[in-house]
């Protein structure tokens, strides 16, 4: 009893660091370990006899027979379901000793599919591995390998895109990465993505099929494909576009790469960049023409493969970058004086008309911004130097929602415009003027004041 629990103790610690390796894919994971017969409710069993089954030092030992005379043997045979039709199954065992197979029976198999029963279908029992002494094959016969099954050796299926491939004694790593070889390989039509079962054992009770084999452990690798990447939002630049979105759930591998790609052309890819474990659900496609209109997809990759591609984006154009034209910070606008009426245009380069404007502070008193014409206009009614800022944004303005870093589509630049006092008017002094009465009064005077001094003088 002790020594069976620090077995397990010791299938806990490797279990996790499994799930630590920081290998290039992810770890299989041992869904049976050898150290008793497989339990439920992981494991359903269909047995028929006393079937033998012992355990030894962390294995276990499974033993069919037929008793002498009989037309019938024991069947013992240990079912998994996975959820998923796409993933590798390896069990590692040694035969001592098994009796033949036939077309739809077999006294040891392994075998991989959407379901299984020892009396499944015939499709389902001819594509099962058997597992004679000196051969490995499919139970049709339709192909075979030598093999001395009196050693132990890790046999591995890959079940994925309705194909079987079989492996011996191949990492996990080797079949994920394409680098392993298969023994043999066949198609196995698939009925629903969460369907999936890996078997192992006497399949049949016929007599004279039976086997006496010893099992280490059976392990399991989901391949399942990620869903497609959701939200996808395009963000146009300056021959180029950024590309977001959001992951997708994700049931099986760790996703290790996203790929962009658009129409009429360009793509990108996010891939996992140390110390991260998982790439950055956003990349830049560059290289494109500004003007042209362009739509993006994405798809998410793990270690079974690639996802479906995403929605495809909302259409986008890139242009240069939006710029106000004006020297200095802040530009100055042209003067203007209290009481004159008052007009100044805006001028940006880049972007995609229309463009929209909005001001941050105060236009002098009077002044207003049209926020489609970026003019400022009006009657000025105070003398001042305002001081103010405006942003323009184009027809493919960043969306609100988004918050990451993006290619420039929206500008703000700080303005200033003088508003002199209007002149002060000099008003002229008017010269008084004399009547006719009153010339005549000052000229009967003047001639008085003549006659008067002519008579003083001596003569």
């Amino acid at each position: 009893m002790r020594k069976r629990s620090l077995q397990a103790s010791t299938w806990c610690l490797a279990f996790a660091s499994a799930l630590l390796w920081p290998a290039a894919h992810a770890a299989p994971v041992v869904i049976y370990d050898g150290s008793s017969a497989p339990m439920a409710p992981a494991w359903s069993q269909t047995q028929l006899g006393t079937p033998d089954v012992t355990t030894s030092a962390g294995t276990t030992r499974f033993k069919t027979k037929t008793a002498s005379g009989s037309r019938t043997s024991d069947a013992n045979l240990y079912t998994y379901a996975t959820g998923t039709n796409s993933f590798i199954a390896s069990i590692r065992l040694k035969v001592y000793a098994v009796n033949t197979h036939n077309s739809h029976d077999a006294g040891l198999m392994f075998s991989v599919g959407d379901n299984f029963s020892n009396l499944g279908t015939p499709t389902q029992r001819s594509a099962m591995l058997y597992i004679d002494t000196n051969t490995i094959g499919w139970a049709d016969d339709t192909a075979a390998v030598t093999n001395d099954a009196t050693q132990f050796h890790e046999y591995a299926i890959r079940y994925s895109n309705s194909q079987l491939d079989v492996f011996v004694d191949a990492s996990f790593d080797e079949i994920v990465a394409g680098t392993a070889t298969p023994k043999l390989t066949r198609p196995m039509a698939s009925t629903g993505p969460q369907q999936g079962v890996i078997v192992f054992g006497d399949q049949t009770n016929d007599a004279n099929y039976d086997s006496d084999f010893e099992v280490q452990f059976v392990k399991f690798l989901n391949l399942s494909l990620a869903s497609a990447p959701t939200n996808l939002q395009a963000i146009p630049g300056n021959g180029q576009v950024t590309v977001n979105w959001t992951a997708p759930n994700n049931a099986g591998p760790a996703i290790t790469k996203y790929t962009v790609t658009g129409a009429p052309n360009g793509s990108c890819t996010s891939e996992v960049v140390p110390p991260a474990t998982e790439p950055a659900t956003s990349c830049t496609v560059t290289g494109l023409t500004n003007g042209t209109s362009y739509k993006f997809k994405v798809v998410a990759t793990n270690d079974g493969g690639d996802s479906q591609p995403s929605a495809e984006s909302a259409p986008v154009t890139p242009s240069t970058d939006l710029a106000f034209v004006g020297a200095g910070s802040p530009i100055a606008l042209a003067p203007g004086t209290v009481g004159t009426a008052y007009s100044a245009s805006l001028s940006v380069t880049g972007g995609l008309p229309p463009y929209s404007f909005s001001l941050s502070g105060n236009l002098p008193a009077g002044l207003n911004l049209h926020p489609a014409t970026g003019v400022i206009s009006g009657s000025p009614t105070k003398a001042e130097t305002a001081n103010f800022s405006i942003t323009v944004v184009d027809s493919e303005g960043l969306p609100k929602s988004v918050t990451k870093a993006a290619p420039l589509h929206t500008a703000t630049q700080d303005f200033s415009i003088t508003i002199a006092a209007a002149p002060v008017a000099i008003a002229p002094t008017s010269v008084p003027t004399l009547s006719e009465w009153g010339l005549i009064a000052l000229s009967s005077l003047l001639a008085m004041f003549g006659l008067a001094r002519n008579r003083r003088r001596p003569g």
